[in-house]
Protein backbone atom coordinates (compact mmCIF):
# COMPACT_ATOMS: atom_id res chain seq x y z
CA UNK A 1 0.00 0.00 0.00
CA UNK A 2 1.37 3.11 -1.15
CA UNK A 3 0.00 6.30 0.46
CA UNK A 4 -0.21 9.45 -2.02
CA UNK A 5 -0.46 12.14 0.97
CA UNK A 6 0.70 11.84 4.26
CA UNK A 7 -2.14 14.53 5.57
CA UNK A 8 -5.87 14.07 4.16
CA UNK A 9 -8.10 16.78 5.04
CA UNK A 10 -12.33 16.25 5.31
CA UNK A 11 -15.03 18.62 5.95
CA UNK A 12 -17.95 17.11 6.47
CA UNK A 13 -21.29 19.82 7.62
CA UNK A 14 -20.19 21.02 10.90
CA UNK A 15 -16.84 19.29 11.50
CA UNK A 16 -13.51 19.30 10.09
CA UNK A 17 -11.40 16.39 10.12
CA UNK A 18 -7.59 15.76 9.03
CA UNK A 19 -5.69 12.68 9.30
CA UNK A 20 -2.00 11.98 9.43
CA UNK A 21 -0.83 8.83 9.15
CA UNK A 22 2.66 7.19 8.80
CA UNK A 23 4.80 5.11 7.06
CA UNK A 24 4.00 6.32 3.97
CA UNK A 25 5.02 2.61 2.68
CA UNK A 26 3.42 -0.05 4.57
CA UNK A 27 3.65 -3.87 3.26
CA UNK A 28 1.09 -6.51 4.54
CA UNK A 29 0.99 -7.42 8.17
CA UNK A 30 2.44 -3.51 9.24
CA UNK A 31 1.52 -1.53 11.63
CA UNK A 32 0.46 2.12 10.55
CA UNK A 33 0.09 4.61 13.14
CA UNK A 34 -2.23 7.80 12.59
CA UNK A 35 -3.50 10.79 14.47
CA UNK A 36 -7.22 12.21 13.74
CA UNK A 37 -7.94 15.97 14.33
CA UNK A 38 -11.43 16.34 15.25
CA UNK A 39 -12.69 20.37 14.97
CA UNK A 40 -16.62 21.82 15.89
CA UNK A 41 -17.78 24.41 13.55
CA UNK A 42 -20.15 26.08 16.01
CA UNK A 43 -22.07 22.97 16.92
CA UNK A 44 -21.80 20.61 19.25
CA UNK A 45 -21.26 17.04 17.69
CA UNK A 46 -22.15 13.69 18.79
CA UNK A 47 -19.92 11.45 17.30
CA UNK A 48 -19.90 7.23 17.31
CA UNK A 49 -16.03 7.15 17.06
CA UNK A 50 -12.82 7.78 14.81
CA UNK A 51 -12.48 4.80 12.09
CA UNK A 52 -9.91 4.46 9.29
CA UNK A 53 -11.18 2.55 6.55
CA UNK A 54 -9.12 0.24 4.52
CA UNK A 55 -10.69 -0.08 1.10
CA UNK A 56 -8.80 -2.09 -1.94
CA UNK A 57 -10.56 -2.50 -5.36
CA UNK A 58 -9.87 -4.20 -8.46
CA UNK A 59 -10.29 -2.66 -11.43
CA UNK A 60 -10.40 -4.38 -15.06
CA UNK A 61 -10.78 -1.87 -18.38
CA UNK A 62 -10.76 -3.49 -21.91
CA UNK A 63 -11.61 -0.55 -24.76
CA UNK A 64 -13.65 -2.48 -27.53
CA UNK A 65 -10.57 -1.71 -30.06
CA UNK A 66 -8.13 -3.82 -28.55
CA UNK A 67 -10.53 -7.01 -29.39
CA UNK A 68 -12.40 -7.48 -31.72
CA UNK A 69 -14.66 -9.86 -29.82
CA UNK A 70 -15.77 -6.89 -28.08
CA UNK A 71 -19.20 -5.38 -29.08
CA UNK A 72 -18.20 -1.88 -26.01
CA UNK A 73 -15.68 -1.31 -23.77
CA UNK A 74 -15.40 -4.03 -20.82
CA UNK A 75 -15.50 -2.67 -17.30
CA UNK A 76 -15.46 -4.59 -14.10
CA UNK A 77 -14.70 -3.31 -10.69
CA UNK A 78 -14.30 -5.77 -7.42
CA UNK A 79 -14.14 -4.69 -3.96
CA UNK A 80 -11.03 -6.98 -2.39
CA UNK A 81 -11.22 -5.81 1.09
CA UNK A 82 -12.97 -3.50 3.30
CA UNK A 83 -12.43 -3.25 6.77
CA UNK A 84 -12.63 -0.13 9.38
CA UNK A 85 -10.18 0.17 12.71
CA UNK A 86 -11.42 1.82 15.50
CA UNK A 87 -9.59 4.50 16.93
CA UNK A 88 -11.88 6.19 19.48
CA UNK A 89 -14.66 5.40 21.01
CA UNK A 90 -18.02 7.64 20.92
CA UNK A 91 -17.40 11.17 22.17
CA UNK A 92 -19.21 15.10 22.40
CA UNK A 93 -17.51 17.50 20.94
CA UNK A 94 -19.11 21.46 22.67
CA UNK A 95 -19.13 24.27 19.60
CA UNK A 96 -15.98 25.14 18.42
CA UNK A 97 -14.29 22.15 20.46
CA UNK A 98 -11.03 20.66 18.86
CA UNK A 99 -9.87 17.15 20.17
CA UNK A 100 -7.06 14.67 18.51
CA UNK A 101 -7.01 11.01 18.81
CA UNK A 102 -4.06 8.52 18.04
CA UNK A 103 -4.26 5.29 17.45
CA UNK A 104 -2.57 2.64 14.91
CA UNK A 105 -4.11 -0.69 12.87
CA UNK A 106 -2.08 -3.35 11.43
CA UNK A 107 -2.83 -3.67 7.72
CA UNK A 108 -4.29 -6.85 6.75
CA UNK A 109 -2.11 -10.21 5.71
CA UNK A 110 -4.36 -10.37 2.25
CA UNK A 111 -4.23 -6.82 1.19
CA UNK A 112 -2.42 -6.08 -1.75
CA UNK A 113 -0.07 -3.90 -3.31
CA UNK A 114 -1.21 -0.72 -5.45
CA UNK A 115 0.02 -1.81 -9.10
CA UNK A 116 -1.58 -0.31 -12.45
CA UNK A 117 -0.95 -2.18 -15.60
CA UNK A 118 -2.20 -2.20 -19.32
CA UNK A 119 -5.38 -3.26 -18.71
CA UNK A 120 -6.15 -3.61 -14.70
CA UNK A 121 -5.12 -1.61 -12.06
CA UNK A 122 -5.45 -2.34 -7.81
CA UNK A 123 -5.84 0.97 -5.76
Amino acid sequence: MKVESLVDVYEVSNVFVSLEYEPAVVFPGEIVGVRVFVSSKGREIKSHGVFVDLLGVESLVVNKRVSQNLAGNLKLHKETINEAFEISKPFSLAANENRSFEGQFQVPANFQPIYKGYFARYE
